[in-house]
């Protein structure tokens, strides 16, 4: 059983990885041209897509450069983050109230269960953390691994969690009108019937 959940984890942190990006490029995608509209397959292509590109990376003729493609990767991640929060920050106008940020429950998903949505809205933060401890997997070919993995582990976990918390609050800041995404996934995936 626990062989069978731990592959389970795997594929779910796996699939995670590709459809978080797919759903991220897709939103600024709908909010660059606001009359895209979202449609599920175009999700699936671009999980296939981003799929596909993350085995081409990982070739075994490319593992000589593997090295400087995650350098450059993880600049590019840095930068780009930092970029949008710097232009949501100067650019969104208004912003929400510190108390529709901080207090104000507020449920647009459809669901009754507002424990259940809380669960599912906190799912992708832990499905990102989730795979801190692939280091251990490394552990062989450490020089030190009693003094690196748990560095590296515990070091992942927290730069994320200072990462994540400020680009919350960020994006909580500047979306002023959560009702219209809402309005824009439902017209995606449960089109009006002529």
């Amino acid at each position: 059983m626990v062989g069978w959940t731990t592959v389970c984890a795997w594929i779910c942190i796996l699939t995670s990885s590709y459809l978080y990006p797919a759903q991220l490029i897709l939103g600024l995608v709908s909010a660059a041209h606001p009359n895209y509209v979202e449609k599920a397959w175009h999700v699936y292509l671009l999980v296939v897509a981003i799929a596909l590109s993350c085995l081409t990376l990982n070739l075994p003729r490319l593992l000589k450069s593997i090295n400087y493609l995650l350098m450059c990767a993880i600049a590019t991640y840095n930068l780009t983050a930092l970029y949008l929060l710097i232009s949501l920050l100067v650019r969104a106008t208004p912003k929400q109230k510190a108390v529709d940020v901080f207090v104000t429950w507020a449920n647009y998903t459809g669901w009754s269960s507002n424990g259940f949505v809380f669960f599912l809205g906190i799912l992708p933060g832990i499905a990102c953390l989730g795979g801190f401890d692939n280091v251990t997997h490394l552990t062989d070919e450490l020089e030190t691994p009693t003094k690196s993995v748990p560095q590296v582990m515990v070091g992942n976990y927290l730069l994320s969690f200072g990462i994540a918390v400020p680009m919350i609050i960020v994006y909580q800041f500047c979306n002023v009108n959560p009702e219209s995404s809402r309005a824009c996934r439902r017209a995606a995936y449960h089109p009006a019937t002529p």
